[in-house]
């Protein structure tokens, strides 16, 4: 019975050689083998997962076309952070919280409150958006980090030395719908400078094809800096 030396990755380990020693190590060793390859064992966090949801990319279009939203001066350009954030108001992507400062009363509630459900699940996800959008102005899908790290780095004059004519970036969640996808709720977050910006949530339903703005009863809330 002897002892093989196996480099795998940074890792080395010491493997039985012989008889049936080493039958009754072969599969802990396929298990510690499928652990070392594992991004998660290193430290590497995976890709988002590409949003595909062709409705949301409706909801979005529709939601960034708003009068409110789309008629800022000098705005020519939307740069948008690829990923989506999924805690409100965050300048950073983190954990979501478990709630949603969005309370439709008694009436409202069969209808917007299904939405807000998945709205939830949605967001325990952090998806990477695709240039699916329906805008009547050009835009740009721009890394988080390549984001962050300019404004660090040269400060929002740098920022706008690259994006001229943006008015800043726009963060995005995922989409929450109702079961036949006419409701749909979904936060929007824009960053301007130190101590510039906003956001809120937005219910949307689905009228002749078109998404526009729901009038419902209950709390609300949005968020300025």
């Amino acid at each position: 019975m002897g002892m093989t030396t196996v480099l795998l990755g940074d890792y080395f380990l010491e493997i039985l050689t012989v008889g049936k020693i080493m039958k009754k190590r072969h599969s802990l060793f396929l298990i510690v083998l499928v652990l070392l390859l594992d991004p998660h064992v290193h430290g590497q966090s995976s890709e988002p997962a590409i949003y595909n949801d062709t409705d949301a990319y409706d909801v979005y279009s529709a939601v960034l076309s708003l009068p409110e939203n789309s008629t800022r001066p000098k705005q020519k350009i939307y740069v948008i952070r690829q990923d989506t954030l999924r805690v409100f108001g965050a300048y950073t992507d983190s954990e979501p919280s478990s709630g949603i400062c969005l309370r439709p009363d008694d009436e409202f509630k069969p209808i917007v409150g299904p939405a807000i459900e998945d709205y939830l699940r949605e967001n325990k996800t952090k998806w990477r958006l695709g240039k699916k959008f329906d805008l009547d102005v050009p835009y740009e899908l721009v890394s988080s980090e390549t984001v962050i790290e300019l404004i660090k780095k040269n400060g929002w004059e740098g920022f706008y030395k690259v994006y001229p004519d943006s008015r800043g970036f726009t963060d995005l969640s995922a989409v929450g719908f109702n079961t036949d996808k006419t409701v749909a709720v979904v936060s929007k977050g824009g960053w301007c400078g130190e101590l510039c910006g906003e956001g809120r949530y937005y219910v949307m339903q689905k009228k002749q094809g078109k998404w526009i703005p729901l009038d419902w009863r209950g709390d609300r809330c949005s968020w300025v800096s």
